[in-house]
């Protein structure tokens, strides 16, 4: 889904619907992940972070290790929304880059807590643009 400009930027403001549409996005999912890691449902976890996260990428640079020096967002929230962005695009490449042992293996099977804390705080930091957004989450 293409939600960045003709220029690969998304304005981060309350004026840009498909950055409320992003934001929104990316809360249910972090909502629904916690909610699936609790359950132990981890494959599912893992297929919900990954699909939705893949979706949201912009058409240049083409490289992801190259995202965080095209600045691609722009507007108020820009700097707060991008840690978030980050952080999930980090976790899409683990998810990608191991997808046998990712939650389910050895490195991750007694940390679940871990990823649910990170999570958590991700959505926290969703939440606090929501509210500044002026939207009840």
């Amino acid at each position: 889904m293409d939600i960045f400009d003709k220029n690969n930027k998304l304005d981060c403001s309350v004026a840009n619907p498909n950055f409320l549409f992003l934001v929104s996005i990316y809360w249910q999912m972090l909502s629904d992940s916690i909610l699936l890691i609790k359950e132990d449902r981890t494959e599912l976890t893992k297929l919900v972070l990954s699909e939705t996260v893949q979706k949201f990428f912009p058409k240049e640079p083409s490289s992801l290790n190259l995202l965080p020096e095209a600045k691609i967002f722009i507007g108020k929230h820009a700097k707060q929304f991008s840690t978030v962005y980050f952080e999930l695009v980090e976790l899409w490449k683990l998810i990608q880059d191991d997808s046998v042992s990712f939650l389910t293996g050895y490195e991750y099977k007694t940390d679940h807590k871990k990823l649910e804390n990170n999570l958590s705080e991700l959505k926290k930091e969703l939440e606090e643009i929501l509210e500044d957004l002026g939207i009840k989450s």
